[in-house]
């Protein structure tokens, strides 16, 4: 192979390289030399065969072939057709010395880019570089022309953006191309778009929105940019969309239309601009914090300014030292520092101060991460400096209410909703043994023996899902012991009103239940009243128990129609449930609703009831009902606890309490006991015991108070202006079991230290007669009684039962004067009795046959409960005896005291001093001593006894002078 090459010149066209075959390399070598003078763009590369010519072909394509028809082995035409295989559009000029027109012919045919003859002279070779020339930039032209079309093929298949290529037609548009972006966004098959008008392919609402910009474009025959809101098969989108015109010859023939899909570009724009409403609007205070190094601020929100009282121009670009100051910027720094390096949000709160004061503040910070690094802190503060002081002042009375609920005599108790210990007074390890650690997080019935535990659980649940109830069961101490208790819950919510647990209060049944088994046999139990009601609610019968309950004869009610007794806010309900009772057959549940008693008042009643309307004995319907009046009570009590709880304090009886700060200062003071001692509550807070004491009694104050702040409880007594008082320290502590205060509880206790030493004197005085009465009156009385049961073995006389009629009225004469002599005049102790509650425990103990009694009060005295027991006991004894069997018994309140009434013959008013004389009776059977008892009774609680006619022309018994609790 012969290479011809000229030098091409700097700056000059492109080269052209051609490959010429020819077996005769004279001719390659002529032929080149007169190409390159003709073309300085030509390089020639020759080869002496098709063979040889196709390697060369193979290995680097030329520009042109130029070849010879008749060659040796492979002809023109053969080496032709071979290069058409690989190379179609290849120029390939026949320059042969054979020539005519059958082989012109057939290398036109077989795709010769050109066909010359060898000819002699020069002018052949200008030819054939002319027809080189314009074949190779035809050839060029033509493939960069393909590539061009490729490229763009490519670019518009490929583009980012959706492509449409649209043919402008008379009338209208017609999409003729698109691309997989433009499918995608439209949501249809591309065989829907291509060949479719703009209504077809995109509907007809949306294809007049993109039609109206189509006809603007070409009417300005410039581009058109628009944003069109449109409803596809993917949704209602937003496209930012551009079309241009494509012009051939001055006409406009198509447009392109490019559009992308804006619409999350809309939606955050619109995120951004509610946000940005947000941070403008917000109730909280919102800050942004350049991330540098000094913690720039970058912005805040008026909240923020409103709540530091700092423009936001004036915080704009401050470090926070500027802003804050040293100290205060190196701890909120922390709090930054760590939210970047943890790149989590951090909660704290934090103590500033913008102005004069200090100001507390619950923060929320968070990074901001852009490109991989936390760039600023974005927070939110919230000034909560009241809500702090709130907390701590709550602190401070839960804190004095839980002293005051320690000094309570009775069982306190929280438990949560599964039933477990959450809060006790000191009662509780007081009384159970247990200690603290011991009950902190025991199962309340863990409290109770086992057969207690289920009542104990049915209470729970039905006070946390009813609201409240009480139940008597043996507590189970320490040791193994049982304790007979009353406890009365009451369901906790929390501020949403959704069950929290419950409180409850338990009292000590101990006296009561001794009580309750010493006076079994003669206690008769109470009975249900019994009703039978009509279809129309008619009572055509009532047991005689109405009258011990509601106060009515059985026979005044019989006709009348149950709902007149019922009151007016219970009896639509009442009437409604009666109807559903009659229509069963089946035993009712429990109703409860409140009736009229005939004094006036409501008593609270439950009943159930029985369908005998079939039943022809019958003929109605059985209602049992019963008195849940004192229930009620009880429930609405324990409703009220904690309302009682604070008043306790503030109006604590017969004394004060008192809390007291490290200073010994008083920090509050209450209870009635300070204005007997001529103070008020301002006249100790703020002061020192030196400041309201003499010395001697400020000086051991201060000296227990000292040793309660070392964690101690003390009690002990002073006297002070002339009275004499038993106080009680215990410390108060914090969350961390530091105390913070001491709390100290006093008692009025000159009565009882006077009554004490009366009664020490006056016991020496009466043991010696009581111990004369006791032996040397019963033992001969006993006697007597013996030989007397031997004479009623012996014979048979009526005399003997009025000599044991006799014998027992001594044995009385005698207790009541050993009564007389051994209880005195005096009473040790006082505590606050609820008057109707008394005055039925003592009916209980008293044999009333069919008598019945009547109380209608709620006041609570003060008062030694053995000697009022004692008191009622005498006056019901005495009703009965001269009122008869069916006497009623009525025990009221009045202004100074309470009185106790009866409907029996009364007492005629000359004689009504007398019958408090020892030994006076008008009835044989009688000691005469009883209403000398009752006289004794008052004058040792220091109150006067008088005799009135009741209203019903019976005695009526007034005691005055009795101090009242409520």
């Amino acid at each position: 192979m012969i290479t011809h090459s000229s030098v091409m010149q700097r700056g000059s066209q492109e080269e052209i390289r051609i490959l010429h075959v020819d077996d005769d390399s004279s001719i390659t070598d002529l032929t080149g030399t007169f190409l390159e003078r003709e073309d300085d763009r030509f390089t020639i590369e020759t080869a002496t065969s098709a063979d040889e010519g196709l390697e060369r072909i193979n290995d680097r394509p030329p520009d042109c072939i130029v070849s010879d028809y008749n060659m040796p082995g492979t002809d023109g035409i053969e080496f032709l057709q071979t290069v058409r295989a690989e190379h179609p559009d290849l120029p390939f000029i026949l320059f042969t010395g054979k020539g005519s027109e059958e082989v012109a012919s057939d290398a036109l045919t077989a795709g010769a880019t050109g066909y010359i003859r060898k000819q002699s002279g020069s002018e052949q070779y200008e030819l054939l570089a002319n027809r080189i020339g314009n074949a190779v930039g035809q050839y060029r032209s033509e493939r960069r022309l393909s590539e061009t079309r490729r490229e763009y093929a490519t670019i518009f298949e490929n583009a980012r953006n959706a492509l449409l290529l649209i043919d402008v037609e008379e009338g209208g548009f017609r999409y003729q191309r698109c691309n997989p972006r433009a499918v995608e966004l439209i949501g249809r098959n591309r065989s829907k778009i291509v060949g479719a008008r703009p209504r077809e392919a995109l509907g007809p609402e949306n294809g007049m929105k993109v039609v109206g910009a189509y006809r603007k474009c070409v009417q300005q025959r410039e581009p058109v940019r628009y944003t069109v809101t449109l409803d596809l098969p993917v949704g209602q989108v937003i496209r930012e969309s551009e079309v241009t015109p494509v012009s051939s010859d001055g006409e406009i023939e198509r447009l392109v239309a490019e559009f992308r899909d804006v619409t999350e570009q809309h939606q955050r724009q619109r995120d951004l601009e509610k946000i940005e409403t947000l941070f403008q609007h917000a109730q909280d205070s919102l800050f942004l914090i350049n991330a540098s190094s000094e913690f720039i601020v970058e912005r805040v929100n008026p909240a923020y300014e409103d709540e530091t009282g700092v423009s936001a121009s004036e915080m704009q670009d401050q470090t926070l030292e500027q802003l804050l100051g040293e100290e205060q910027a190196r701890a909120v720094e922390a709090q930054y520092t760590e939210c970047v390096d943890r790149r989590e949000p951090l909660q704290y709160t934090e103590e500033l101060q913008f102005g004069s004061e200090p100001s507390y503040w619950e923060t929320r910070i968070a990074p901001v991460v852009l490109d991989g690094s936390v760039e600023y802190i974005a927070g939110a503060t919230r000034n909560v400096t009241e809500h702090k002081e709130r907390e701590r002042e709550l602190r401070e009375e839960r804190r004095f209410i839980e002293q005051a609920l320690d000094a309570l005599d009775g069982l306190f108790y929280v438990l949560d909703t599964d039933g477990t210990l959450r809060r006790w007074n000191d009662r509780v390890p007081e009384l159970t043994g247990y200690t603290d650690d011991d009950l902190a997080g025991m199962q309340a019935v863990e409290l109770f023996p086992e057969d207690e535990r289920e009542a104990i659980a049915d209470s729970v649940a039905t006070t946390l899902a009813d609201g409240e109830a009480t139940v008597d069961a043996d507590l189970r101490t320490a040791g193994g012991g049982r304790l007979p208790c009353e406890f009365t819950g009451a369901q906790l919510t929390d501020e949403e009103g959704n069950v929290a647990g419950l409180v409850g209060v338990g009292r000590d049944l101990t006296e009561r239940r001794q009580r309750e088994r010493r006076f079994q046999a003669l206690v008769e139990e109470s009975k249900d009243n019994v009703s039978i009601i009509d279809a129309d609610g008619v009572f055509q019968y009532q047991s005689p128990a109405i009258e011990r309950i509601l106060g009515y004869e059985p026979e005044e009610t019989i006709g009348d129609t149950a709902w007149e007794y019922v009151h007016p806010d219970d009896r639509e309900r009442l009437k409604n449930t009666f109807g559903e009772w009659v229509t069963t057959p089946e035993p009712t549940g429990t109703v409860e609703y409140r009736a009229r008693h005939a004094d006036g008042s409501w008593r609270w009643m439950e009943a159930n009831g029985n369908n005998q309307l079939d039943n022809p004995a019958i003929e109605g319907y059985i209602v049992n009902s019963r008195d849940i009046t004192e229930r009620k009570e009880n429930e609405r009590k324990v409703k009220s606890i904690t309302t009682q709880y604070k008043a306790l304090v503030e109006n604590f009886p017969g004394g004060g309490v008192f809390l007291l700060d490290q200073q010994m200062r008083f920090v509050r003071a209450g209870g009635n006991g300070l204005e007997r001692m001529g103070l008020t509550s301002a006249d100790f807070e703020g002061n020192t015991p030196h400041d309201l004491y003499p010395g001697d009694v400020a000086d051991e104050q201060v000296r227990y108070l000292e040793r309660t702040f070392d964690g101690e409880n003390y009690t002990y007594r002073q006297e002070f202006r002339g009275k004499h008082y038993e106080l009680r320290t215990m410390p108060v502590r914090d969350d961390t079991g530091e105390v913070v205060y001491a709390m100290a509880v006093s008692r009025d206790i000159t009565q009882q230290v006077k009554q004490k030493h009366e009664v020490q004197r006056q016991n020496e005085r009466l043991e010696e007669f009581a111990s004369i009465v006791s032996h040397d009156l019963r033992n001969p009385l006993r006697v007597a009684e013996g030989w007397l049961e031997l004479i009623r073995e012996e014979c048979n006389s009526d005399h003997i039962d009025d000599v044991a009629q006799a014998l027992d009225r001594m044995d009385a004469l005698i207790e009541d004067v050993l009564t007389l002599a051994r209880e005195g005049d005096q009473v040790d102790e006082t505590d606050p009795i609820v008057l109707a509650n008394m005055a039925t425990d003592s009916w209980q103990t008293v044999n009333t046959e069919q008598a019945t009694l009547e109380t209608g009060t709620t006041r609570t005295i003060r008062a030694d409960q053995g000697r009022l027991q004692q008191l009622f006991e005498n006056l019901y004894r005495n009703a009965i005896e001269h009122g008869g069997d069916e006497v009623t018994v009525s025990v009221g309140a009045m202004d100074d005291g309470f009185y106790v009434a009866d409907t029996g013959s009364g007492i005629p008013e000359s004689g009504r001093e007398e019958v408090f004389e020892a030994g006076y009776s008008t009835n044989e059977d009688g000691t005469g001593f009883g209403l000398r008892i009752v006289r004794q009774v008052a004058d040792a609680h220091g109150w006067k006894v008088a005799i009135a006619e009741s209203e019903e022309g019976g005695a009526r018994f007034e005691i005055t002078g009795v101090e009242k609790l409520e």
